[in-house]
Order: structure tokens, then C-alpha cells, then sequence
């Protein structure tokens, strides 16, 4: 009973802060997912009827482990629109991988409002709610937060064959193959390291597990060469000049005009708020000092790749892949407004709870627009219920 004791008033906080963002989620992801929308999307069909017979997983492997999922429940023959619960249970997971990457560079507080700013995003809830792939772009997010996890465990023997196992899983998503190569050419002498105090025999385990997992992505690469290029995200026809043209919008993204996506986003708003861009402005002014850190280089690597594959794919869906790395960069934001708050008050604790008190009534405000932006205003659009209409034959 001490024992549990001890442990509740070491981890209360991050307790609490774990159980206020789950329920939190469970409303924004599952509630209504099956009926706020009047039917499915083109995109929904052609994902479920993709992985309704195993002989067409084989042949088009990619996105696996949610089409097994899918199978699994054509199976049972559960409705089509429960199928949307899937992604809201990998949004929460995305969620939470998030929140153990932050708390681990900042404070308990700054990690609980970076990652309420981080869940409720209007792409994060539309890509929870809807019965595609997409979310799987986020999966990135969990092979960061898992290796951070792989540095510090001390269950040595499983690790190396948890970690494997996932990244194997993780590979049949698009694009994925490029992050894990770029960034393990970058840390190629730091790796060793993380196997170093690993026993030979799990690490060999991991490593065969891994190449059998593996297997079927190869040998449908074998049967249709084609599909590797939809693998790499490389279009069949590549205009470079197009692409390279397309560059100068991607920034706009982000903070004044997106490209039209209206079975994802409402309009041609931006991916992120006023708010929100404006922390991430004063986070990347704030992160000047701290450029020599391994977390720059995937900052930089998840931006630059998820803007190439972006533009030469001329779709800015892609730019999901570094989003949740600019709201990590949001958190230096809200951290560096906090510090310099303290700082000027540094032994005034009403001025240091006015403070916080400011800063958390904006995040909330902010995470309202968002909530708003994709519950009253993008699903009741023509355009929404025009794409959201369709049904499973």
C-alpha cells in the first residue's frame, strides 16, 4: 500500500494530465464518429473495399496493419462507419505518443497544453474521424516517441524486439521508409549504442521478427514494381519543374491559405491558428539556443521531407507528417512565454499563477476554434455532405 502511496504522489500530476487529455479525446475522436457525418467518403470506400479480401491485401500490402484491422471487422460484418473508430483509436494513440516526447523536454505543464493545442487541431480530429489511412502519417510521431523510450527502459530484452516488431508494422505506411532512412544515416554512430547493453540473442530475435514482417511488403514489390513507387510517395509521372514551383505555397499552409481539401479541411483555411502560429514564431526565436540538440535534426529532416513529398506530389495532406513536430516546437513556444513571465516575477507566485492562468485561457481558446472549426462549421458544409454521401455496395 506505501509502495502505491509513493508512486501516486511521485506521478499525481502526470496522472491526472493522462486521464483529463484520454477523456478529452474519447469525446473529440469516437463520440458521433458513425453519425455526425451522413455516409462515407469516396476515399473511406475504396480503403474499406481494399481490405475486405485478403487476396487484395496481399497484392496492395501498403497501410497493413490498418487492413487488417478492416478485414477483421468485415469479418464480423460490423458497419462501415464504425470502421472510422480505428482511426480514432491511432489518433489517441498519436496523442499520447506526443505527450511522452514532450514531457521529456519540458514541464509537466507545457507538455498538457502543447498536446491539448496538438489534439484538438481540426486535422487531427477530421483525420480521427474519418475511415482512411491518413492518420497512419502520424505514425512517425510513435517510432520517435518508442526509440525515446528504447534510450531510457531497462526491460533490455524486450525492447530491441518491441522496437523491430513496430518499425517492420510501421514500414507498409507510405513514406515512412524515407524518415527511417534519412535520420538513420544522420545518427548511423549513435545507433550502436542503443543496442549496446542489449543481449545478442533478443536483438538477433528482433531483427528475424522484423525481416518476416517484412516479407510480404518485398514480394509485392516483386509481383507489381509499381507499387514501390506508391511506396516512396513518388508519383508514376514526376514533373520537377511543377513541383519545384508548388514549394513556395507550402509555407502559406501553415499560416495564411491552404490548398483546397475539402474532404479533409474546411475551405482553404491554414493548418494552424493565429495562436498557434504565433507560438510556433516565438518557439523557433526561442529555439535558437538550443540548435546543437539531436531533436533539431529531426525537426528539420520530418519539415524538409514532408515538404518535398508534399511538392512533388502537389498535395499538402503530406504536410501531416511534420505536424506534430511543429507543435513540439509550439511547446518552446508556450515554454519560453512562461519563463520569461517567471522571470520577471520570479518570487511572486499570484503574478506566476496569472501567468499560467493567461496562457492556458489561450490555449483553450484556441483548441474551442479548432473544435468549432470541425464540429459546427466543416461538417455542415455542401461540400462535406456532398463527399461524405456514399455507401458500401
Amino acid at each position: 500500500m506505501n509502495v502505491v502511496r509513493r508512486y501516486l504522489a511521485r506521478h499525481l500530476q502526470t496522472i491526472l494530465v493522462v486521464c483529463m487529455l484520454f477523456v478529452l479525446a474519447v469525446i473529440l475522436y469516437l463520440y458521433g464518429s458513425k453519425t455526425f457525418l451522413p455516409g462515407l467518403s469516396a476515399a473511406e470506400v475504396q480503403s474499406i473495399n481494399q481490405s475486405t479480401q485478403w487476396s487484395d491485401i496481399v497484392k496492395n500490402p501498403l497501410w497493413l496493419p490498418l487492413k487488417l484491422v478492416y478485414l477483421l471487422l468485415h469479418t464480423f460484418q460490423i458497419q462501415a462507419e464504425a470502421f472510422r473508430y480505428i482511426s480514432g483509436f491511432l489518433a489517441m494513440l498519436s496523442v499520447a505518443a506526443f505527450y511522452s516526447i514532450a514531457k521529456r523536454w519540458y514541464t509537466p505543464r507545457v507538455s498538457a497544453l502543447a498536446t491539448i493545442l496538438f489534439g484538438t487541431s481540426a486535422i487531427t480530429i477530421t483525420l480521427a474521424r474519418v475511415a482512411t489511412p491518413i492518420i497512419l502519417l502520424y505514425s512517425w510521431l510513435w517510432c520517435i516517441a518508442l526509440v525515446a523510450w528504447f534510450r531510457t527502459t531497462h526491460k533490455t530484452r524486450l525492447a530491441p524486439v518491441i522496437l523491430l516488431f513496430f518499425s517492420s508494422f510501421m514500414l507498409y505506411s507510405p513514406g515512412f521508409a524515407w524518415f527511417v532512412v534519412v535520420l538513420g544515416a544522420w545518427f548511423s554512430k549513435d545507433i550502436p549504442q542503443l543496442f549496446k547493453h542489449m543481449k545478442k540473442s533478443w536483438i538477433i530475435a528482433g531483427g528475424v521478427i522484423g525481416l518476416l514482417l517484412a516479407t510480404p511488403l518485398v514480394l509485392a514489390f516483386i509481383q507489381d514494381p509499381k507499387l514501390l513507387r506508391t511506396w516512396l510517395l513518388i508519383p508514376q509521372t514526376l514533373d520537377v519543374r511543377a513541383s519545384i514551383l508548388y514549394i513556395k505555397d507550402l509555407p502559406a499552409a501553415f499560416f495564411y491559405r491552404s490548398d483546397s481539401i475539402p474532404s479533409y479541411n474546411l475551405g482553404r483555411l491554414p493548418l494552424l491558428d493565429a495562436l498557434s502560429g504565433t507560438l510556433l514564431l516565438i518557439g523557433l526565436y526561442a529555439y535558437r539556443t538550443k540548435i546543437s540538440l539531436h531533436r533539431t535534426v529531426i525537426y528539420i529532416i520530418s519539415f524538409l521531407l514532408s515538404c518535398i513529398l508534399a511538392s512533388i506530389n502537389r498535395n499538402q495532406i503530406y504536410l501531416v507528417f511534420c505536424l506534430p513536430f511543429i507543435y513540439l516546437l509550439i511547446s518552446e513556444g508556450i515554454g519560453y512565454l512562461l519563463a520569461q513571465w517567471n522571470s520577471v516575477f520570479p518570487r511572486n507566485p499570484i503574478a506566476r499563477f496569472v501567468g499560467a492562468l493567461f496562457i492556458t485561457i489561450a490555449v483553450m481558446v484556441g483548441s474551442w476554434y479548432h473544435i468549432q472549426r470541425y464540429f459546427l462549421a466543416w461538417i455542415n458544409t455542401p461540400e462535406t455532405k456532398s463527399i461524405y454521401s456514399k455507401r458500401i455496395n
